[in-house]
């Protein structure tokens, strides 16, 4: 079963190929030109783990010797979801039993007690929309498949577009009417990746978007291309954030796709 792996560790997800003429295809031209290790340009989470971390134990702290609080008297693992889950319940809890809690700590750690609720919610947010690149990002294979691979899904694993020109995806959101040269729906494909471990959704092509294309006989196609879903995403959602958190902390740890 095709799979995306990291290098260091051996870890992998198996992946649900959407379209596997177009994956096979990717991933050999990827091969063939030793292209297939992606580094995460925009993976943010080991700056705000250790962020996280410092303003949890500095609260932590507070409300116990200051305040005789318990709340947050417990282990913080900021890899996994169930700790950040618990976490942001005790803290909604803290709120609604103390309104005011926010007066109590800003003097000494100021906005500590608000950071942690954006922290928390920027690590979930970390897995989502990621840019995984290769180190030739500039290379480009033939697409042979035309527009029909293209799509609008929301999925784990998708081609962005990265093309010279705009597609008419492009040229919709920009009002761009001129059917020219520069109109470019992946007539190449690129290597670069865009990674989500989040709910994937069905996504039809906007009703106004179809008008428009309509009105200015354009085709109405995607504004990617859809390339895989993790497998079993459903019982395994927090599961796969922890493979992505615990192995973005490895130096030199590609991710590769089989």
């Amino acid at each position: 079963m095709p799979k995306l792996c990291w290098t260091q560790t051996g870890d992998a997800i198996e992946l649900e190929v959407l379209n596997r003429d177009v994956y096979d295809y990717f991933i050999e031209k990827l091969n063939s030109q030793s292209l297939n290790r992606y580094t995460v340009t925009n993976f943010e989470y080991a700056s705000l783990s250790q962020e996280l971390q410092h303003c949890f134990g500095r609260i932590q702290k507070f409300i116990r010797d200051r305040l005789c609080l318990t709340d947050f008297d417990f282990d913080l693992d900021t890899s996994d979801q169930d700790d950040l889950n618990h976490l942001h319940r005790q803290w909604v809890k803290l709120h609604q039993r103390y309104p005011n809690i926010s007066k109590l700590t800003d003097p000494t750690l100021p906005r500590d007690i608000a950071h942690i609720n954006e922290l928390i919610h920027a690590i979930e947010k970390c897995t989502e929309d990621m840019d995984a690149t290769t180190t030739n990002p500039n290379y480009t294979m033939p697409n042979h498949f035309g527009t029909s691979i293209l799509g609008f899904d929301f999925c784990n694993v998708s081609i962005p577009y990265n093309n010279l020109g705009r597609s008419t995806w492009e040229k919709w959101q920009n009002d761009d009417r001129v059917d020219d040269s520069d109109t470019n729906n992946f007539n190449e494909i690129y290597t670069n990746l865009k990674l989500n471990v989040s709910q994937v959704k069905k996504i039809s092509a906007p009703y106004e978007y179809q008008i428009w294309c309509d009105q200015h006989k354009m085709p109405c196609v995607g504004g990617h291309i859809p390339l895989a879903n993790l497998d079993k995403l459903n019982d395994n959602l927090l599961q796969y954030r922890q493979l992505f958190y615990k192995n973005s902390l490895i130096e030199n740890n590609f991710i590769t796709l089989e």
